[in-house]
């Protein structure tokens, strides 16, 4: 209506005078863009906007400061990605004040300005770019989970279903196929849609340049609606391809600096891990009898129909220090001599095929003990890790053990100092039989504070019993 029309050119113009008062020289293509993004800003039921959409998704590998018909308005889109994604829409003014101190008169900042402004975010234009890229084929308001960041919150309102696909590619298992493009402008990016049945490996080329010049990214559209999005310079994807709808890559042109953005994609047929496998016997947590156990796996797949696949056994008694027992193409394995009882020994197998990728089983490392007498009420635990503590590994952040329970016991667990005097409380109860192992200490004292440098003990304490284990704390 004539009111609307009146609305959404005062809150457009009103935010140019805005703009001059900040910096009267700023690129065109960026004052027309955060414009046009003011007018959803302030009447978001008008969409006057939507009308620059079509012509802009029609030709997304022209840059966002494209010169020239209603491309720059159409560029509001990558500020409604920042306005939604990262910071809000008090970024704009962010960037308009870190505009101030690059002189866009002397040259375009523009890019370096929402750069700065995204900074404050702990972000970047090339974030903010490649997040638009990607959320601009996928389209969706709900993509699900993991994909969030890639969302309009308008998206099923727009009149746009997606971008302009540059080139399909209908691949077959063995083949392999490239894509070539000439026409990729800076600041911009294309779209490869691929239909394929077998798992594949996209590969972007990018001839004469760097690659830290693009961004190259895979979604994949599920039935359900939801999305899978990765990114690098190679991509696989083969994740539930049975349950995939649409399968696109994503192309972005990143860097200011360069005049030829030309590339090839290779697609082809991808050398695949094998696939998830579990442990059969000895099955996890369990005490068994027998000194010479046959281990059983259930076998591994390879979606790769030329590939073979392999298996390693890895065993031993100290968790961090399992030694490799077994390599070979069965999926079973017998110790040549028994194995000592009395112990609790970890466990665990990759599956690794001629590409070496490797699978390991799932839930991780299992464990059983071995005794072959009756059972008595006694406590078994294993080698305390790590020991020294504390680790090289920064994601293990406390010292643990491992308890095996014959029968119900009361029991209670300190550490102790060389001289016996108590550091730290870590247990006080009773527990069932099994296996346990949430028992651990993170080198503190009693107070809070890190207990120093020294030898100290695990106290186990039961109503017939007490043992001792011997740790070292390294500062």
């Amino acid at each position: 209506s004539e009111i609307e029309s009146i609305q959404v050119t005062a809150s457009h113009e009103f935010f140019h005078a805005i703009q001059y008062g900040y910096d009267g020289y700023e690129k065109p293509w960026m004052l027309e863009a955060t414009a046009v993004w003011m007018e959803e800003e302030i009447y978001d039921d008008i969409n006057d906007l939507y009308q620059y959409m079509n012509s802009w998704f029609n030709q997304p590998e022209k840059s966002l400061d494209h010169v020239g018909g209603t491309h720059w308005y159409g560029s509001w889109i990558f500020f409604e990605y920042i306005d939604e994604h990262l910071g809000g829409p008090g970024m704009m003014k962010n960037i308009f004040d870190e505009g101030v101190g690059t002189n866009s008169q002397n040259g375009d900042f523009s890019q370096q300005a929402i750069d700065d402004g995204l900074a404050t975010f702990s972000a970047s234009f090339r974030d903010a770019l490649n997040g638009m890229a990607i959320a601009n084929v996928v389209m969706s308001s709900n993509p699900g989970s993991g994909a969030e960041m890639y969302s309009y919150e308008a998206a099923e309102d727009f009149p746009v279903d997606g971008p302009d696909i540059f080139q399909t590619v209908n691949y077959s298992d063995g083949e392999v196929e490239f894509v070539q493009s000439t026409s990729l402008n800076k600041y911009a990016s294309q779209y490869v849609k691929i239909y394929t049945e077998t798992p594949i490996l996209v590969t972007l080329d990018t001839l004469d340049q760097s690659l830290s010049d693009f961004g190259l990214h895979s979604v994949v559209k599920y039935s359900n609606d939801n999305y899978e999005i990765f990114s690098g310079d190679s991509l696989f994807i083969y994740n539930s391809l049975n349950n995939a709808e649409e399968i696109f890559a994503v192309i972005v042109s990143e860097d200011e600096n360069g005049f030829d953005f030309d590339y090839s994609l290779k697609i082809e047929t991808a050398n695949t891990p094998p696939a998830p496998f579990h442990i059969e016997s000895p099955v996890i947590n369990m005490r068994i009898t027998d000194t010479s156990p046959e281990f059983n796996w259930s076998p591994s797949k390879d979606d790769n129909p030329m590939d073979s696949i392999n298996y390693v056994l890895e065993f031993g008694k100290n968790i961090e220090n399992l030694v490799i027992v077994h390599n070979g193409e069965d999926n079973f394995y017998t110790p040549p001599e028994p194995l000592d009882e009395n112990i609790i020994y970890y466990w665990q197998v990759y599956a690794y095929d001629l590409g070496d990728n490797k699978t390991y089983n799932s839930n991780g490392i299992h464990r059983f003990l071995i005794r072959t007498s009756t059972p008595q009420q006694d406590v078994m635990f294993t080698s305390v890790y790590p020991n020294p503590f504390p680790s090289i590994n920064p994601a293990i952040n406390s010292i643990r053990f491992t308890i095996f329970l014959e029968v119900e016991e009361n029991f209670k667990v300190t550490v102790t100092d060389l001289l016996g005097r108590k550091v730290a409380d870590i247990f006080d109860g009773t527990l069932s039989p099994g296996f346990y192992d949430h028992l651990s200490w993170n080198g503190r004292n009693m107070k809070g504070n890190k207990s120093p440098s020294g030898i100290y003990y695990f106290m186990i304490e039961t109503e017939s019993d007490v043992k001792n284990h011997r740790i070292t704390l390294i500062r």
